[in-house]
């Protein structure tokens, strides 16, 4: 009867004995905290979470600098402040994280969530963005965080028995004052500051919250079934590592790293403005305290920070090489990026996905962030599928030309590989990571 359409069937699936319900978790060591500090937070026990439902809510207030200077909390909210995600199981690391995980959500949001789910998320994240802080700084706002990288929010499952494991641990580790958006007192959006020592954010009543769920006792024999037959059950997760160069006036040169894993799937980079333009009201470097630009006419551009700005400069060219192999096999522009990016993405035939950048002007100065994909374009997390690079000295290499006459500016260049790792959870609650 499986071959008889959906909207034909007649036949009712049931599942008997479920039940589910959302917790409240409390922080572990703090429910107050400033700039590179951290917070932890412990899963519950002897429970099946839904990683994916995991949120983090918390107050976000703002202060002036010694020179009056007025700043507001970052367009994406929460997620702005992390610098890490840390995931550990009985004090041994699952997810080690990666730094510049702001970063990587602001390139995730723009260029991988379609603009109703933007829209949703933003509700929840955008807090206060469009306040006018040319008089004052912004006052306390509450935010919250509903979407995660990584172990929480790319585990297949992610419905996960921690009956099985050792305790699991968060360990959030916020980012520095100088991702705020600033602003001189009375001066316009694009005026440089003051001072370039940020004023101090501040993030009180933390808490966290997770969805459980109650499952038959059939679910509990087939699990264990299925690891007295196997031995152990795999729970497979995306693992993003992270490396940057900063290249000279011109933006052009080389980026070289070297990752080892079983699953090597897209590798991606941001190319940030690294010095100050001194003719004009411009950016500071994205590694000091950030003025409101402009940007884009979209609202969703607006005043966005050189610190979350992706701008790719004066370069023109760039390929990406993989053990001396081109992938793809030639240069390709940066403005033929963008298509590369939806092959990356895999959804140029999902009509129901999509991204926010709104032209050729908003992907050069604001979301440009190239990805190369090296795995099978399937939906799929329990599919490993991309470069393996287990027991080879793998070199790669991000190389940026600048084939026009225009010198450019200095960048700063963030490399995201995304990889996939294995969890493999035994009897007796024994753990092996494959990475």
């Amino acid at each position: 009867m499986s071959a008889i359409p959906a909207n034909i069937s007649y036949y009712l699936k049931r599942m008997a004995g479920y039940s589910t319900n959302t917790f409240k978790l409390t922080t572990l060591n703090q429910t107050t905290a400033t700039s590179n500090q951290i917070v932890e937070v412990r899963l519950p026990t002897n429970a099946i979470v839904n990683l994916k439902s995991f949120a983090m809510a918390a107050t976000a207030t703002c202060a002036d600098n010694a020179a009056g200077d007025h700043f507001k909390i970052p367009r994406w909210g929460l997620s702005s402040l992390i610098r890490r995600v840390e995931v550990l199981a009985g004090g041994n690391t699952v997810s080690q994280g990666f730094n510049e995980y702001g970063l990587y959500n602001a390139m995730k949001s723009f260029c991988d969530m379609s603009y109703n789910k933007l829209l949703v998320k933003n509700v929840l994240e955008e807090g206060q963005m469009a306040t006018n802080i040319s008089a004052a700084f912004q006052p306390a706002t509450r935010y919250s965080c509903p979407v995660w990288w990584n172990f929480i929010g790319k585990s297949e499952p992610s419905f996960l028995d921690t009956s099985l494991l050792p305790e699991l641990t968060i360990r959030i580790h916020l980012a520095g004052d100088n991702v705020q958006v600033g602003r001189a007192d009375g001066a316009a959006v694009d005026a440089d500051l003051v001072s370039s020592v940020p004023g101090l954010y501040t993030l009180s009543d933390i808490s966290f919250s997770i969805d459980t769920v109650s499952m038959p006792e059939v679910y509990s024999e087939a699990i264990l079934a299925r690891m007295n037959e196997a031995g152990y059950l795999e729970i497979p997760f995306d693992n993003t590592f992270s490396f940057q160069e900063n290249l000279a006036a011109g933006g052009t040169g080389s980026v070289r790293f070297s990752v080892s894993s079983q699953s090597i799937d897209q590798i991606a980079f941001c190319p940030r403005l690294n010095d100050t333009d001194a003719a004009a009201a411009q950016e500071e470097p994205y590694s000091t305290v950030q003025h409101a630009i402009t940007g884009q006419a979209d609202g969703l551009f607006s005043e966005v920070p050189a610190y979350f700005r992706c701008n790719s400069g004066a370069y023109t060219n760039f390929e990406v090489t993989v053990n001396n192999v081109k992938m793809p096999q030639y240069q390709i522009s940066k403005e033929d990026a963008y298509q590369l990016l939806q092959s990356a993405k895999s959804d140029q035939y999902e009509y129901q996905e999509g991204d926010i950048v709104n032209g050729l002007n908003c992907w050069l100065q604001d979301v440009h962030t190239p990805r190369v994909r090296l795995n099978h374009p399937d939906d799929s997390q329990r599919l490993l599928s991309g470069m393996d690079a287990r027991g080879t000295n793998s070199i790669m290499t991000v190389d940026l030309y600048n084939n026009s006459a225009v010198a450019g500016r200095a960048l700063a260049v963030t490399i995201f590989v995304t990889c996939k790792s294995v969890m493999r959870i035994g009897l007796g609650r024994q753990l092996q990571i494959v990475v």
